[in-house]
């Protein structure tokens, strides 16, 4: 998978010929490296010494989801399957991730050492990814502001030491944004490849299906190219279903029932709504089915009839995850609290959860600017990708249950528009500064 996106990242950066340019005279010379590789260079290495630092001082211990992680990672490497530590076989949450670090204990190993350095490439991945989105939308300045945002980003560098979905769903993400782009591609092999990075997100969050109608819509509306829109969703499908035929078969001998990819959309919206819900994470019902199958239809029905019974309480519940989601971002220090804490001891733990918070209240704060800035100005519209795959991480935690890391999806794209805001603001400064001097 990793190799990959590498690829698709390099394209970005490959001259269209690979023959020396050459001087009036004849001499063949080097060609200069780009300026926009050149940005990215030490966002790249801040990153990496960063994340190395943080790795270095606080150990993997993987607590909570990282725990489940851990848990499923080891049985896919012992060849027991998809199961808890007790055998049983599961579908509750996506395979994905699990699968991933499973393949990295399977080669190397279970421990700590796969799990970072794994993390570690995605972290520069991100950097990478970011960079290039930036340039494409923006420009050269905003790339290299947004660079530099996601290389030094608390949360991002915090989970270097952390067994879960987050990284490895925005790389994907992004991934598929860049691919999807990608117009010096030809249309089918592109179809192909963000349709490949997009299934592979689903097998991480299937919250990501919702892409596979959204991104041709936007392209048909941009383009005005409805066939050509068309045919990229419908090849995109194809390897979709590809992707996604053998674990659904899986789960169809496990279950008797068609199950696409985790069992665990119904329990998710029970605890965002229902009667004693606070919008956030809760324990399932005791009463609930002991079946994944039928425990995930039942709940799902019983949070929609809450729903349709309850639209007033529904809508201040969705504020309730509004604000859950978007208010704070501290899961990075509290998945790592235990290591934190024999590490650096247990004062540490409020400062770097509000250092975490500041910097995240005053990136998103430069990202709403930036966004309604763009808006405003014309540079994008409504149906621009960014917005409407930014509508999209929004929408699902609001709708159905809330938490801080359910933000981080859109952590790309947020410190894109935030840079946009950095450079016009620089812009702006400039422009009243050279207005207010006094003419000679």
């Amino acid at each position: 998978m990793l190799p990959f996106l590498a690829i698709a990242f390099m394209t970005r950066m490959t001259p269209s010929s690979s023959a020396p340019a050459a001087n009036p005279a004849g001499i063949a010379t080097r060609e200069p490296i780009p300026a926009a590789a050149l940005s990215l260079v030490w966002p790249l290495t801040a990153a990496l010494v960063l994340r190395l630092l943080w790795a270095w001082s606080v150990p993997v211990e993987p607590v909570s989801d990282s725990g489940i992680y851990d848990e499923f990672a080891r049985s896919l490497a012992a060849g027991r399957g998809y199961a808890y530590a007790d055998g049983q076989l599961t579908a509750y949450w996506p395979v994905g991730t699990a699968a991933l670090y499973g393949a990295l204990y399977h080669v190397f190993g279970a421990g700590p050492v796969p799990i970072v350095v794994l993390n570690l490439l995605l972290g520069l991945l991100a950097v990478a990814l970011t960079h290039a989105l930036a340039q494409r939308y923006f420009d050269a300045r905003t790339a290299a502001v947004a660079a530099w945002f996601v290389a030094c980003w608390p949360l991002m560098i915090q989970f270097t030491t952390i067994l879960a979905s987050e990284l490895l769903f925005l790389v994907l993400l992004m991934a598929t944004l860049y691919a999807w782009g990608h117009r010096a591609i030809a249309p089918l092999p592109r179809a192909v490849l963000w349709g490949g990075f997009l299934c592979a997100a689903v097998y991480v969050r299937p919250t990501a299906l919702p892409l596979f109608f959204i991104l041709p819509l936007a392209q048909a509306w941009q383009e005005r190219a409805w066939r050509d829109a068309s045919m990229s969703a419908v090849v995109a499908a194809i390897v979709a279903a590809a992707m996604l035929a053998p674990w659904a078969l899986r789960n169809q001998a496990l279950f008797g029932t068609p199950v696409l990819v985790s069992t665990n959309f119904g329990p998710n919206l029970w605890m965002g709504n229902n009667p004693d819900s606070t919008g956030v994470y809760m324990d399932l019902p005791s009463d609930a089915p002991s079946h994944e199958v039928e425990r995930d239809r039942h709940l799902k029905r019983a949070a929609v009839e809450f729903i349709l019974d309850n639209p007033q309480r529904y809508l201040a519940l969705s504020l309730k995850r509004l604000v859950a989601t978007f208010g704070r971002e501290s899961i990075g220090v509290t998945w790592n609290e235990p290591a934190l804490r024999r590490s650096w001891g247990g004062g540490a733990i409020m400062p770097l959860k509000l250092l975490s918070s500041l910097y995240w209240a005053g990136l998103f704060t430069l990202a709403l600017l930036g966004l309604g800035l763009a808006l405003a100005r014309g540079r994008i519209g409504v149906l621009h990708p960014l917005v409407l795959v930014g509508a999209l991480f929004v929408a699902v935690p609001v709708l159905t249950v809330g938490q801080d890391r359910y933000h981080v999806p859109l952590n790309g794209i947020l410190a894109i528009f935030a840079s946009w805001a950095v450079v016009w603001l620089k812009d702006r400064h400039a422009v009243t500064s050279a207005s207010s001097r006094p003419t000679p």
